[in-house]
Parts: structure tokens; sequence; C-alpha cells
């Protein structure tokens, strides 16, 4: 059949104007569009910021979770032209309180599910900075922002610690992981401070044996021995009972003014807690964020009586000003209870990755990079800024005494 010279002309420019629509409609789609599969391109596919929880932490996963979605409704579940939603998934064998500790299979699992998913722009968690050390190194190779508000071991971002860290978290050698909490120098710091602040002349350090609670027992070893406080001793929590029984005496016996746990939520820290109530020991025992959690501490009975603790960020104000009393007015209005430090940086963990997708749209790279260049982001205690290893600016930490059956606040240290 021949086709003339018109025709020829006028299907030439049904193609160009159609190839100048498809270029059109391109740019109009949000960033990373093309790179989903084509059976999503027929409906706005979800994105999903994936949370990896652990059952044992319910009460602060519960509030956290409150606090991201005021983040969401703020922006109506939409941001870069993509509604976003959060997926939480637990790292523990068990949902039950008492049993759901965090697993190595877990949050492999968990990290693994995150990075096969592609509607998946963010990883926030795991509550524990051991966990993070599974997950870290799978979240760097599928380019994943990960976010955490409560692994505070310094090895995970910066040199010094353990053999090969922090680089072995962070295979490709992109760093995209942040922080949105002060790691443990600070946080051994703030500790040391306020039992300045009650006299304490001497202190019997303690430790679990998990990657958490050995670096800030070593933090606080480390400020020790720049004070005038003596180290009444320094041991590893054991878990053998007649070993525990060993360490009670040697306890009894130095009788120091203050007991400090490095560590999670051991079973055996609990006992031994117990333990030394009952054989009357009086003095001042406190721990970090690691046993920041009301659940735990209800098992020691009346042994958890004025157990101090630290857990990371600052107190809401009531009064306070721009993005703070926003969130205090909006948390207060829909939960009917005051936000926590810790509930504040999940809400701003949020923002941060929706501000993102915002402006670089769906692009895994992109977003990370984003959040590298961010520069005084308007968060609730105040500018946000990441250095070069993904440590945030904020050094805030808040302390919290144990007192019938719930946690009292105390007070701020910041730094």
């Amino acid at each position: 059949m021949n086709i003339t010279k018109h025709a020829r002309l006028y299907i030439a420019a049904i193609v160009l104007l159609i190839g100048a629509l498809l270029a059109i409609v391109y740019m109009l789609l949000p960033v990373g569009f093309y790179k989903l599969p084509v059976r999503m391109w027929l409906q706005p596919p979800t994105l999903v910021i994936f949370s990896s929880i652990t059952a044992e932490l319910a009460e602060q996963t519960q509030s956290g979770y409150d606090a991201m979605r005021l983040a969401f409704q703020e922006v109506d579940g939409f941001s870069g032209g993509y509604p976003v939603a959060i997926r939480s998934q637990f790292n523990s064998e068990g949902t039950d309180v008492r049993t759901g500790s965090w697993t190595e299979r877990g949050e492999r699992k968990n990290a693994q599910d995150a990075v096969k998913d592609p509607l998946v722009v963010a990883y926030v968690g795991p509550g524990y900075s051991g966990a993070a050390q599974i997950s870290m190194p799978i979240l760097n190779k599928g380019g994943l922002l990960h976010l955490t508000v409560n692994n505070t071991y310094p090895g995970l971002t910066r040199e010094g610690y353990a053999e090969g860290e922090p680089e072995k978290y962070y295979p490709t050698g992109v760093r995209n992981y942040f922080r949105m909490a002060a790691d443990d120098t600070y946080q051994a710091e703030a500790a040391l401070d306020f039992l300045q602040e009650l006299g304490v002349r001497s202190i019997f350090i303690l430790s679990d044996t998990g990657l958490y609670g050995l670096g800030l027992a070593r933090e606080m070893n480390r400020l020790l021995q720049e004070s005038t406080i003596e180290v009444a001793g320094s041991e590893v929590v054991p878990l053998e009972q007649t070993v525990l029984d060993i360490l009670m005496e040697s306890i009894l016996e130095e009788s120091p003014d203050a007991i400090y746990f490095g560590g999670d939520l051991s079973k055996e820290f609990a006992q031994l807690v117990i333990n030394l109530k009952s054989a009357g020991y009086e003095g001042v025992i406190m721990g970090g964020d690691g046993i920041y959690a009301a659940d735990y501490l209800r098992t020691f009975g009346a042994a958890a009586e004025n157990i101090y603790v630290t857990s990371p960020g600052a107190t809401v104000l009531k009064d306070g000003a721009g993005i703070q009393k926003k969130f205090y007015d909006a948390y207060v209005a829909e939960y009917d209870r005051e936000p926590t430090g810790q509930d504040a940086l999940m809400y701003d963990a949020v923002r941060i990755t929706l501000d993102a997708l915002e402006h670089v749209g769906y692009d895994r790279a992109k977003i990370v990079e984003y959040v590298h260049r961010i520069q005084d982001f308007k968060g609730v205690f105040g500018p946000v800024t990441f250095d070069e290893n993904g440590d945030i600016n904020q050094r805030h930490f808040q302390i919290y005494q144990f007192k019938n059956d719930d946690f009292a606040y105390v007070q701020d240290i910041s730094f």
C-alpha cells in the first residue's frame, strides 16, 4: 500500500505529539513513579514508612506511633504527590510485653522486607542498638533512609569502639543512618551530672552483655576516671544465680552510694535489684534509656520504687513556641495526655521523611542525600542538623524516677 507524502507527515506529527504528551506526563509524575511496576501506574500507590517494633517496649511504641500519626495528619497523609502510610512490624518472636524481646532473625526479616518492597521509602527503628547492628548493613545496601530515636551506642556512627566500626554498618560507603537523639557519650554524662547533684560519692557500675549495655557502662567508667567520684566496682551482671548471689554480696560489702546499670530489660538485673533491696540496700539505683520501660520495672514489685532512668529528648513545653507548641497542643487534643521527649523525636523523624519526599519525590538515593543536606530543619526542640556521621546536633536527656508504678519526671539535662 502506497502512503502519500501528506499521510506520512500526518503520521509523523501524531507520533511527535504523542511523544511530547508522554514527556509532559513523565515530567509531571512524582519522582520515582517510573520505577514502580506498571500495574501500580493505574492507581496512586501508597508509599510506606516502615517501623520495626519490639513487643516488650509496648508503651513507648504506642506513644511514639501516636506522635507519628500526628505528622501524617498535618499533611493529610500525602507527600511528594503520593499517599503515605506507616507499617509496623515486630522484630520479636512473641507479641507479649513480658516475652517479646527482639531477635536477630526478626530484625533481619524486617530489614529485608523493607528493602524488597519498592513502596518503602524509610525505616524507623529498631528500639535497640544491638538490633540496629543487624538491620543497618541490609538497609544500607538497599539504599533506604534509616532513622532512629533511641539507638545510642556510639559505635554505630563513630570510630573508637569495636573493631570494624562504624564502616561495617555501611557496606556501600554511603551514610544512610541518622540518629534523632544524642549517643551514650552524652547519656552517661547526663546521668553522672545528676548523680553528682544527689551528692553521690561512690558508684558501682553494672552492665549486661549487650552492645548497648557494655558501651554505656564503658562511657560511665571513662567519665568517672575524670571525676572525684569513686568507682566501687564494675561488673557484668551474670546469668547464673550462684554468681549473681556473689555479685550481690560484693555490692553490699562495698556499700556504694549508687548503682549504675548500663543495659536493656535484663531479668537478671531485675532479680539482683530485688535481692539487694531485700538485703537492705538503700542507695541510689539508676539506668539508661534501656530500662525506660514501665512494664519492665513493674516486674520488680516494690523494689522498683525510686529507680532513676535517663531518656533521650527534652520536655515538650505547654507554653512553648512554634513547632513545639503546635505539637504539644495537637498531641494533647488528640490523645488527652502530654507527649514525652521521645514522642517528639519520633514526630520529627516522620516530618523529616515527609519533607524529603515533598522536595525530591520517591527516590531512595535522593531522599538519603536530601536528609544529609538538611540545615536547621524546624524541629520540636529547635533547628535540626545532622553531621557527616548522621548524628544530630541536639543533645537533650530527661531524668525520670519510678514512683507508684509509673515514671515521674524529675528534670532535663542538655549539653
